[in-house]
């Protein structure tokens, strides 16, 4: 069983209560009532290194760069490690399953951090191979697929991409998306009007 969902709440507090209680009931069916399940994979993200989505770079000093599958875990609830806690229990109680934690890396505290990143069929397949091979069984791996860049340089290529002359992000600047997309309505709705129809209007507020 691959486990790659979660639900987006205000607090961390609110996100524990909420994911632990979907995995455990998940688990909690499965397990009693698949007997040949053998494998279950828990999908993670960088907040595993980085702490929740509004510590980021204030409230807590994340791990440096580069993340790897050693690091112990940051001194901050994370919705993550209740998932893992409750995956670790409920395996334990069956001797013939065995777990994986994937965990994939990135970072957004600077344009000029040098980043690693991941492609979605990377992830499948090492998602496969540590469910069929018995050396993976047990572990965490951090998934990247070795490339590096900076946000400063690629922000750069994308705006010539698309011919953005001023695109607004200044290194050392705070920037938050909900105020620049916040009177972008109508261009949004021209937008879903002309290219993309089977979007949701008003999907613009995701950026929210």
């Amino acid at each position: 069983m691959f486990y790659v969902t979660w639900a987006s709440r205000f607090t961390e507090a609110e996100s524990w209560e909420i994911n632990g209680a979907m995995l455990h009931n998940v688990l909690r069916a499965l397990i009693t009532n698949v007997p040949n399940l053998r494998h279950i994979c828990l999908q993670t993200v960088a907040k595993h290194f980085m702490g929740p989505f509004n510590s980021f770079g204030r409230k807590i000093r994340p791990h440096d760069t580069p993340f790897t599958e050693d690091l112990s875990r940051l001194n901050v609830p994370i919705f993550y490690h209740t998932q893992e806690d409750i995956l670790f229990e409920e395996v334990e109680k069956t001797e013939s399953l065995t777990w994986c934690s994937f965990e994939i890396s990135w970072d957004q505290r600077s344009l000029g951090v040098l980043l690693d990143c991941f492609g979605c069929r990377l992830i499948a397949e090492q998602q496969v191979w540590v469910a069929v091979d018995p050396y993976a069984r047990n572990k965490a791996f951090n998934c990247v697929n070795g490339d590096l860049f900076k946000w400063k340089e690629l922000w750069k290529v994308l705006a010539e991409q698309f011919r953005i002359e001023n695109y607004g992000f200044v290194e050392g600047e705070s920037v938050r998306l909900e105020e620049i997309m916040k009177d972008k309505e109508a261009v949004w709705e021209e937008i879903v009007r002309e290219n993309w129809r089977r979007l949701v209007s008003g999907g613009l507020r995701m950026w929210c």
